[in-house]
């Protein structure tokens, strides 16, 4: 069989939509040619997917503000006023005091509540707020904490059990009144229109608040196939501003597109959909709540309370708030317009289920105009995420977020409309849009989209006379809708990187779009032009007008430096050949440097799927240890020794695994140490199975104890005949290398390849502070092949640096030279648990894991608390951490150079840390690398939370990835730190499409750093250093929105097709 035969077996395989994935894309939105104006394809019914840009804050996701007069200052070391009121009772007599405040006619707001640093303990309390202009304000979401206990209602065991709240926002006092007469709607409305037809526009006037209601007839229910759920009628509506009116057409003109189709054909002249103006009154605004952490108690007599309810609240927001252990709905938003930002939301135990499945985040009827984005979800096993309940109509948004666990994201019932799930990554868990009619909630949704998203099973239909999208979607499987038509599915339907966010490519029309017609007077032609789906000039993208825009004034020389950067046509420093496969292509430095392949990473040099069926030969559970009187961490040592004496099996190259059940096991005064190859720690999972630990900083106060150390002592490295010197420049991401003599070198070789930085390369990096005169670096590579004739040697693994023979010498020459090494420990594991450090030791807090001199070993699905010193170090070879959450509740002492959460240092190369979290960042460093670690090294998929910087720290370490990071507060740096003796931190690194608040890019002399697509707020201060390349713009295609995930697609499939020439 051929291997385009292969290929398209597999396909027909694993897609059952096969027409549609194998087809020419269907590009349901575009860009048009030369206006760069959106278009909108309709579907055969006439309905396009909608504008989603009006949501969030102002309905518009405008700037959160900042600076809220603050009225009342809470503090937990002290009582309110003298009084002898607890936490609880201060922290509501202060709402209910600034509630008593007049507001503020410039800004809506009355006051903020600020809470000091500290723990709160509101155990026996819940908070109400139900009048406009408050904020409740912490000093962050990692230090300022909430203790909390709200309960189920005691007793209430129905299947919508009452869970209380720890905080409410509502509106008691709101009241709705319909205006006028109800006037019919006469023409069809298709989803996403932004005019509707009447029989008469009489007394509707711009500005005019109206509702527009759908009834559900009787017709339209038994097609749609829903009367288990609404019998013979039904009805929904929506909220929307009167923008313009064309009298000669009946046309009223809306600021926000409908999310419906409004069919005549199902409606009769007894049963019309109509428009009718409202007046509302006591609707709560302008409420905040932020940068504060609540945790839940685990356990609670009727089961954990809900969070957080918004209800019947308009123009507020959530941001930087984190929430642990809380049940029920944990947070539910049934307003309008609120911006949630940066929600973190934790389940660490199961919680009771009561009544029918709970969600972590909820967006209700008549929850409208909702945005959430660059938030997580974690421990979603037994509940619903990211999801909307009831007829909720949108625009609702879900952007930029995260969810971790099996739990599905999704409209969960009863018909929502509008929803957008917009570059999401699910981590195991499944995006649905759905029929759900075994239990009466029928279809979930329609005219819903899911746009760039991740997930494990992505399901997706197409509900009878409604469209549901599913565009440029990555997902393990297509999933069972049995008889259901499969939605418009389009793996490939992203026409330009410009589109890689549908929100952001939709905002930024509506923001372009206000500017120009500001001050224009809002005529019916101008309105139907606006009803039209269009786009007028784009000069950037979102990232790099942000970069301009947002530094101007503060850093005006570097905004020149790039403004014909920012602004002219991107480079695009990786690209597609679409007329060779669309094989990755690499755009040459003007020294023949590129960037460089890091697909060769983790476990087993390429991300291999980690073991799960490692035989287990001991199993221990806390306190009993097997019956013997050994505590908990001797019991855990002995297991490790016992495993280590055992036989390899040598099919899988493992002695097998320790199995530590679910429950707490006091390692106090306790440190492992595996010197071992093939022993895996597992553990049930990393809610279940806690060690209790305090290992501590040495009486010296320099050195530091790791909980545990995986280590090769008995390693050694010999070299294996002589030494063949390089006798031609060898650029930056170069798989070969040309050698004065290839005698003796075969394929499969281990070799190690040696660049002397000399006086004078030091010299021209300005680095003699840190090396004097000499310094050496070395990677470690396979042999792949040997060009006898020509003396070339070809590798597995690119070259991370540049070898400038410009810079070398006959006495000091680049040379590659054979290894053989023995004794390095290999296939080592750590899984499933979370150890917690004691927050007070002597003399300090230790490290949580360090991995020295091993190979092809992993860290999958672990949590560490408040561990110091360098949380955890990598010195190994091809590692894959995966799904590893570091937290910090207190800031850690300092002592010695300033610590970091995680960090590879050399000569750990081909490391993976991907899909991971590390919390509490603002006193030390996080995804780091020290010294000269050379590449490849990736850090993907993953988010820090705090100001600590990521960034290569020291020393000229070389082939670093940042791939898809997110750091709201935090900073990503390529720089130089002479001040430090640390000089230029890295060369040949790269920082592709990842989101920060502050990135600082430079380009050392005879090197390069690259930073491409993504946004910040801030390019930082480089001072007179040359800046590096940076392409807020420089991502060509969809398929380049992750460089990693890319070329480990190519080098599968050049795998693929070595082995079919074989």
């Amino acid at each position: 069989m051929t291997l385009p035969a292969l290929l398209l077996l597999l396909i027909i395989v694993r897609f059952s939509c096969l027409d549609v994935i194998q087809g020419v894309p269907i590009y349901w939105v575009s860009l048009e040619a030369n206006t760069s104006k959106l278009v909108y394809k309709p579907t055969n019914a006439g309905d396009t997917i909608m504008d989603f840009s009006a949501v969030g804050y102002l309905g518009r996701d405008a700037a959160l503000p900042d600076n809220i007069p603050v009225k009342v200052a809470l503090y937990p070391a002290r009582n309110y006023k003298g009084s002898n009121k607890s936490h609880g009772e201060s922290i509501q007599q202060a709402i209910n005091e600034v509630s008593s405040l007049p507001l503020d006619p410039s800004t809506g707001y009355r006051g903020a509540i600020q809470l000091s640093s500290g723990v709160f303990d509101v155990r026996g309390h819940r908070f109400t707020i139900n009048t406009s202009g408050i904020v409740i304000t912490g000093s962050s979401s990692e230090e300022t904490i909430l203790q909390a206990s709200v309960s189920r209602v005691d007793g209430d065991d129905s299947t919508f059990p009452h869970f209380y709240p720890l905080f409410s926002v509502e509106s008691p006092q709101e009241k709705v009144s319909e205006i006028g007469s109800k006037t019919a709607i006469i023409a069809t409305v298709p989803s996403g229109s932004r005019f509707v037809q009447l029989n008469s526009t009489r007394d509707i006037n711009p500005g005019d608040l109206v509702r527009i209601v759908w009834p559900m007839s009787s017709a339209w229910i038994q097609t749609m196939n829903m009367t288990h759920r609404w019998s013979n009628a039904s009805s929904t509506y929506i909220e929307r501003k009167v923008a313009s009116i064309d009298n000669a057409s009946s046309r009223v003109f809306l600021d926000v597109p409908v999310s419906f189709r409004i069919d005549l054909a199902y409606l009769s002249t007894a049963q019309p959909a109509y428009l009718v103006k409202v007046n509302i009154s006591g609707r709560t605004s302008h409420v905040g709540l932020e940068n504060f952490k609540a945790v839940q108690d685990k356990v609670l007599p009727y089961g954990a309370g809900n969070f957080l309810n918004i209800q019947q609240v308009e123009n507020s927001w959530v941001r930087n708030v984190a929430a642990v252990d809380f049940g029920g709905d944990t947070v539910t938003i049934a307003g309008t317009k609120v911006t949630v930002d940066n929600l973190h939301l934790e389940r660490t135990i199961q919680s009771n289920r009561y009544g029918a499945k709970r969600a972590d985040l909820a967006i209700q009827f008549p929850g409208s105009q909702i945005l959430v984005k660059n938030s997580v979800i974690r421990g979603g096993d037994f509940q619903f995420s990211y999801i909307t309940r009831n007829q909720a109509n949108g625009p609702n948004v879900f952007f930029n977020s995260t969810g971790y666990g099996s739990s599905p994201a999704e409209p969960h019932s009863h018909f929502a409309t509008g929803i957008l799930y917009d570059n999401m990554n699910l981590v195991g868990g499944t995006l649905s849009l759905v029929n759900r009619a075994t239990i009466t909630h029928g279809y979930t949704s329609g005219f819903s989209v899911a746009w760039n998203c991740n997930a494990t099973v992505l399901k997706v239909i197409n509900p009878p006379q409604a469209a549901n999208w599913a565009i440029g979607c990555n997902a393990k499987s297509l999933g069972s809708i049995g008889d259901e038509t499969p939605g418009f599915i389009e793996p490939g339907g992203i026409e330009s990187d410009r589109l890689t966010s549908l929100y952001l490519a939709q905002k930024k029309v509506a923001k372009m779009m206000n500017k120009q017609h500001k001050n224009v007077s809002r005529t019916p032609r101008l309105h139907a032009e606006l009803a039209k789906p269009h786009k007028r000039q784009i000069i950037g993208s979102e990232q790099g007008q942000s970069l301009i825009w947002e530094n101007q004034g503060s850093n005006a020389n570097q905004d020149v430096k790039l403004f014909t950067r920012v602004f002219c046509a991107p480079t695009y420093w990786v690209s597609l050949d679409s007329d060779n496969g669309n094989k990755l292509v690499y755009k040459s430095t003007s020294t023949g440097d590129t960037i460089m392949d890091f697909s060769a990473v983790g476990y087993l040099g390429s991300d291999a799927t980690l073991p799960d069926n490692v035989p287990v030969r001991r199993t221990l559970y806390p306190v009993r240890s097997g019956g013997s009187s050994k505590s908990d961490g001797d019991a855990i040592q002995q297991a490790i020794d016992e495993v280590s004496s055992l036989p390899l099996d040598p099919s899988t190259g493992f002695r097998g695994a320790i199995q530590l059940s679910s429950g707490v096991f006091d390692v106090r005064g306790h440190h492992f140490t595996i010197n071992a190859s093939g022993i895996l720690i597992t553990g049930s999972s990393s809610s279940e199975t806690i060690l209790h630990a305090n290992v501590s900083i040495a009486e010296d106060g320099m050195h530091v104890y790791a909980l545990f150390s995986v280590e090769s002592p008995q390693q050694t490295i010999s070299e294996v005949g002589h030494r063949a010197a390089i006798i031609e420049t060898v650029p930056s991401g170069s798989r070969y290398v040309k050698l004065d003599s290839s005698s003796g070198l075969k394929p499969g070789d281990l070799v190690s390849i040696v660049w002397p930085m000399t006086s004078k390369w030091i010299q021209m990096m300005k680095m003699s502070e840190r090396w004097g005169n000499y310094a050496e670096t070395s990677i470690e590579r396979r042999v792949i092949r040997v060009d006898a004739e020509k003396n070339t040697v070809f590798l597995d693994v690119p070259v991370p640096f540049r070898v400038d023979l410009e810079y070398l010498s006959s006495s000091q020459p680049a040379y590659l030279v054979k290894v053989e090494i023995s004794g390095r420990v290999s296939q080592v594991g750590l899984e499933n648990f979370k150890a917690v450090q004691d927050k007070v030791l002597p003399y300090g807090r230790g490290s949580f894991l360090s991995l020295a001199q091993v190979e092809d070993s992993w860290v999958r699905n672990v949590v560490a608390v408040d561990f110091g010193g360098d949380t955890m170090t990598v010195t190994g070879k091809r590692i894959t951490v995966e799904g590893l959450n570091l937290i910090r509740t207190l800031p850690g002492p300092r002592h010695g150079p300033k610590p970091a959460d995680l960090a590879i240092a050399f000569p750990g190369s081909q490391i993976l840390v991907k899909n991971s979290i590390i919390e509490g960042g603002s006193t030390q460093f996080i995804y780091m690398t020290r010294d000269q670690a050379n590449g490849p090294n990736v850090f993907f998929n993953s988010t820090g939370y705090g100001s600590a910087p990521a960034e290569p720290h020291a020393h000229f370490a070389t082939g670093i990835l940042y791939d898809n990071m997110k750091f709201e507060s935090g900073t990503i740096s390529l720089i130089n730190r002479p001040y430090k003796d640390h000089g230029y931190t890295s060369g040949y690194s790269v920082v592709w499409n990842c989101h920060t608040k502050v990135l600082e890019v430079v380009k050392p002399p005879q090197a390069a750093n690259w930073a491409i697509g993504g946004t910040t707020q801030s390019l930082g201060s480089i001072g007179d250093e040359t800046p590096g390349f940076i392409e807020p713009r420089g991502i060509e295609s969809h398929r380049l929105a992750s460089l990693y995930l890319a070329q480990k697609a190519a080098a599968k499939i050049e795998t693929s097709e070595q082995k079919y020439e074989k």
